[in-house]
């Protein structure tokens, strides 16, 4: 889970993906959050899998300006939060589409939560560490301007977005 801010931190170049738990970024994922910093958000996508026991968010897409859109998704092997592709997320959607369920896309920029954010630059991803100094994958915090997102794996299913 993540720790107090103390122990957030800005992922560092050093971290390899050779030999990486689970329960870590690998090196391509923290690449990637290293390439959003200083972007600019232009649009935030949720994707849910309503369901009649619990709905729940499977993934976010956000779309950066210059780079194009980058997937969180809880993974579905692992307690983990991943970074996809796009043909990763539809091969969910079908998957889940074989369990009897739908995924369904929804705008989440206009939702009060995300308001502040698309049209400003992402400053950092601040990740949490283990003791040997890897990022762990089971929550981010997303600083923008204004405001601070904590993306975590729920409780129960999939992902959580609340401010920070």
């Amino acid at each position: 889970m993540l720790h107090p801010s103390p122990y957030l931190c800005r992922m560092s170049h050093e971290q390899t993906s050779s030999g990486v738990p689970p329960d870590c970024f690998a090196q391509e994922e923290l690449e990637v959050f290293l390439a959003l910093e200083h972007l600019v958000l232009e649009n935030v996508f949720y994707y849910v899998v309503p369901a009649p026991t619990m709905s729940y968010l499977h993934a976010i897409e956000m779309v950066f300006a210059g780079y194009g859109p980058v997937v969180l998704a809880a993974d579905a092997e692992e307690p983990a939060i991943r970074v996809i592709h796009q043909e990763a997320l539809l091969e969910a959607a079908y998957g889940i589409q074989a369990q009897g369920l739908t995924i369904e896309r929804h705008a989440a920029q206009t939702s009060a939560l995300w308001t502040l954010v698309p049209g400003t630059p992402l400053l950092s991803v601040l990740l949490s560490k283990n003791e040997d100094g890897l990022s762990l994958n089971d929550a981010l915090v997303l600083q923008f301007n204004d405001a601070r997102l904590l993306v975590s794996l729920h409780r129960t299913a999939g992902l959580s977005v609340q401010p920070y």
